[in-house]
């Protein structure tokens, strides 16, 4: 384990390796991430060759969003959610899970449209208040299949608004609203050290995991001290002492910006199913506690030596 720091403003932890990100995007990705909802219903189910990406705080967007509902705008058939404010994560978050509890793509799009046009008579009150808009948005959530205290569509929607925040992240793509082509010179995946360092940190924010993440709107609210947050990058097959689990431990619980070694991870049953169970939380404390007290207990498991996250995960709870 070792520290480094960004002259931006970054301690960089790196614990066990980095992993590359890949050259290029598939286009499938961007097609089975993004949302349909403002699509006509003869276009459902397309794959378009270009798709907007919108913000909910985004003057021009909401503009967009007035357009298409209104008949005056041809709306793509899909588009992606840039969230990375947290106020506009929250709006989408309560939009999404109504719409993705319902028991129909017909009706989604219909809440969807409901819901938008709802948001757009005072967009402002509800960002200040998303208590407001969440109280709103469950009267729309009708009698489905799935119940508003069910974890479920709570979980999906913040997988979804996650999957499109590492999208944009990866590809640079912070200013809204844009339009992403499915060239592949449009789908490549630059190089950290071709990034500004505004975009680095942007990139840092988008694709880590939100669970851990400290209040960065607090963080960012003095411009004269730059936050400084731990980035780790954790490679899950890599033994670590006790000392080395303890420092990990202290720093997950101050909040970090979190990845994971993808190559090493994708490797593990045990690390996809942990991971499963986390994403079907419905909320990011939910997260954050299970994730926290999975490393608490792995840093208990045993009195000496160095032992991996895999190494605990494998074993019996009992033994644990």
């Amino acid at each position: 384990m070792r520290c480094l720091f960004a002259s931006w403003g970054f301690a960089v932890m790196a614990v066990a390796g980095w992993s590359a990100e890949p050259s290029h995007i598939a286009p499938e990705v961007f097609w089975e991430t993004g949302l349909p909802g403002l699509s006509a219903e003869e276009t459902a189910g397309s794959q378009p060759w270009e798709i907007p990406v919108y913000q909910l705080s985004c003057a021009s967007c909401l503009e967009s969003f007035a357009a298409i509902l209104s008949g005056d705008e041809e709306p793509s058939a899909m588009f992606l959610l840039n969230t990375s404010k947290l106020a506009d994560r929250e709006i989408a978050r309560v939009m999404l899970a109504v719409v993705l509890a319902q028991p129909n793509e017909a009706k989604r799009r219909r809440v969807f449209r409901d819901l938008l046009a709802d948001y757009l008579q005072s967009p402002a009150d509800y960002l200040n208040d998303p208590a407001a808009w969440q109280l709103h948005a469950l009267a729309k959530w009708g009698q489905s299949g799935e119940l508003p205290g069910g974890p479920k569509p709570w979980a999906a929607a913040l997988n979804r608004l996650h999957a499109h925040n590492r999208l944009l992240g990866q590809l640079d793509v912070y200013r809204t609203p844009s339009w992403l082509s499915m060239e592949e010179d449009a789908r490549r995946v630059p190089a950290d050290d071709e990034l500004e360092p505004a975009g680095l940190q942007y990139r840092l924010m988008m694709t880590a995991e939100p669970a851990l993440q400290p209040d960065w709107d607090r963080l960012q609210s003095n411009p004269e001290q730059p936050a400084r947050v731990n980035q780790i990058e954790f490679n899950p097959r890599v033994a670590l002492d006790r000392k080395s689990w303890n420092e990990l431990l202290r720093e997950l619980e101050r909040g970090v910006l979190w990845y994971w070694s993808e190559d090493a991870s994708a490797q593990s049953d045990w690390i996809t199913q942990w991971r499963d169970k986390m994403e079907a939380l419905p909320d990011y404390p939910a997260r954050r506690k299970f994730f926290i007290e999975t490393f608490r207990a792995a840093r208990l498991w045993k009195r000496k030596g160095e032992w991996s996250l895999v190494e605990f995960l494998q074993q019996p709870p009992r033994d644990r």
